[in-house]
């Protein structure tokens, strides 16, 4: 553990990547090649193989591609991970059932029907119900439609993570955000570790919020 971490958010990294034990917490070695190890896979325990369509099979192996020695540069670097939630159809906050002020106004390439992204509070909702955030109150959530922290060319690999965004939700950085809210950044600050801030980008591919985590660290 980060001797700069507290118990709680030492805890909460080990759930995140709790699927591939310690990939969180290995550092970046630059190498020349792609190690399949460096990827680490966000899910929630309700996702099985069946839950994957063509669609998001092919959507996760492009993320994966994309994450592949990227790093987020703030007061440190971290890497970026591969985030696959399945809700389904009868939860509560399934597509179907998101707030209707938040549309999208572009389809995805498996021409399914556009969906509402996530409000901050729906975003905390299904993180928890995914047991993807600690039991805490006053967790803090802040929504964007603006990448350009996330795309930032000092960021190693902002070329790829910008590809996948293009790819999977047509996400265009020269194009005024309001356009194009089929992806959002969701910036999740936890009150027993508020220098370290969760950084969300997600978007939907047929039942599943898809994208990536990163942390911004912010003294």
């Amino acid at each position: 553990m980060d001797p700069t971490q507290d118990s709680t958010d030492a805890a909460y990294l080990s759930m995140l990547t709790r699927t591939i034990p310690g990939v969180g917490n290995t550092p970046y070695v630059p190498t020349a090649s792609k190690p399949t190890s460096s990827i680490s896979h966000i899910t929630n325990k309700n996702t099985a193989t069946n839950d994957l369509t063509a669609h998001s099979t092919h959507a996760i192996a492009i993320l994966e591609h994309a994450q592949q020695d990227a790093l987020f540069i703030s007061e440190g670097e971290e890497r970026f991970q591969t985030v696959d939630i399945f809700i389904p159809s009868n939860q509560s906050h399934a597509p179907s059932s998101l707030p209707s002020t938040t549309t999208t106004t572009v389809t995805t390439s498996s021409n399914t029907a556009a969906r509402p992204l996530p409000s901050e509070s729906d975003l905390l909702s299904i993180l928890k119900e995914a047991q993807l955030l600690p039991n805490e109150s006053d967790i803090a959530c802040e929504q964007t439609t603006d990448l350009h922290i996330i795309l930032n060319q000092s960021n190693p690999g902002s070329d790829k993570i910008q590809s996948a965004l293009l790819d999977l939700f047509h996400y265009d950085p020269t194009a005024s955000p309001t356009q194009h809210p089929t992806v959002a950044l969701y910036r999740v600050i936890l009150p027993s570790s508020p220098t370290r801030v969760h950084l969300w980008i997600l978007g939907w591919v047929d039942q599943h919020l898809m994208g990536f985590h990163t942390i911004s660290i912010e003294t």
